[in-house]
């Protein structure tokens, strides 16, 4: 990882608290703020092929497509509602007409299979060869293993008039090459939809190192609003829309509860989500995940 923040160019951090591997390590991993612009980064996380083995589990949903368990048929029953929302924003926001459209890290590639449905020339990119396969051989969509690699080749520039990334941003190394090669790949009137969770929400406050969508090590970055605005403003682009995504916030709260051996976990993880979704009715800062709409800033 950069010894400077990659929001504000700062060089000087603290450690904030540790958080738990609760998914594979069970190892602790140190979270560091940068002391000028307050920006959240999990310190020294593995990389490369080390960091590719703490996504290797049966419960990591979005790769394995995993129906065990309670929270996973819960994940199931969200999503599916949440990609006819996802659908609706892309078209709400890209004139309804379909047109050609990229899906960064599109896991098992439900969302990127719906908007194939609806006529989108669509596109993805996924790492993990367990989901690129899945998406590829249920929904035949396009699907390649690397961003840096699918950018970099100059017919493919500014060919995309819509990219999403929906829960990836805060996985990818390099922050600041990949929104410049997201510029480099989206048309100049396109859409950039970014879908992260929120460090600034009622349920991190809450939480706090026991907030499951702090994710170590897999989520590297942990943007409060104030912080995407920012990594926008720096790469030229303008947030349009800034969108609740309401339910993640039980998702969210059901985990934290779980992972802190809570035995009422699903009582208290509910009651948690339910103030948070509240909450985030008056202030959508105070939202669990937030969805950001991009146009290029010209």
């Amino acid at each position: 990882m950069n010894t400077r923040c990659p929001i504000c160019g700062n060089d000087t951090f603290h450690e904030e608290f540790c958080c738990r591997d609760h998914l594979v390590s069970g190892k602790t991993f140190p979270l560091i703020k940068c002391s000028d612009c307050g920006f959240l980064m999990t310190d020294h996380p593995p990389q490369g092929d080390a960091l590719d083995a703490y996504y290797k589990s049966d419960d990591y949903i979005s790769h394995s497509d995993t129906r065990k368990g309670i929270m996973a048929k819960l994940y199931h029953v969200v999503r599916n509602y949440m990609i006819l929302k996802k659908t609706r924003w892309v078209e709400r926001y890209s004139d309804h007409a379909p047109h050609t459209l990229l899906d960064v890290g599109c896991g098992t590639g439900y969302f990127a299979g719906a908007m194939k449905q609806k006529g989108w020339q669509t596109t993805a990119i996924e790492k993990n060869d367990t989901a690129r396969n899945f998406a590829h051989d249920h929904f035949h969509i396009d699907t390649f293993p690397s961003l840096d690699t699918f950018a970099v080749h100059p017919e493919r520039a500014h060919t995309f008039e819509v990219i999403t990334l929906w829960h990836v941003l805060e996985h990818l190394e390099g922050l600041n090459e990949v929104m410049e090669q997201l510029r480099r790949l989206l048309t100049d009137d396109g859409r950039l939809f970014i879908a992260v969770p929120n460090s600034a929400s009622f349920d991190a406050s809450v939480y706090k190192a026991d907030w499951s969508a702090y994710d170590v090590p897999r989520h590297l970055w942990h943007f409060a609003p104030a912080h995407l605005r920012m990594l926008a403003g720096r790469h030229r682009f303008e947030i349009i829309a800034v969108k609740r995504m309401p339910f993640d916030v039980f998702y969210i709260s059901l985990m934290s509860e779980r992972n802190a051996g809570c035995r009422l976990w699903f009582l208290r993880g509910f009651g948690v989500g339910l103030c948070g979704m509240i909450a985030s009715l008056f202030d959508k800062k105070k939202c669990s995940s937030l969805l950001y709409v991009c146009c290029e800033n010209h």
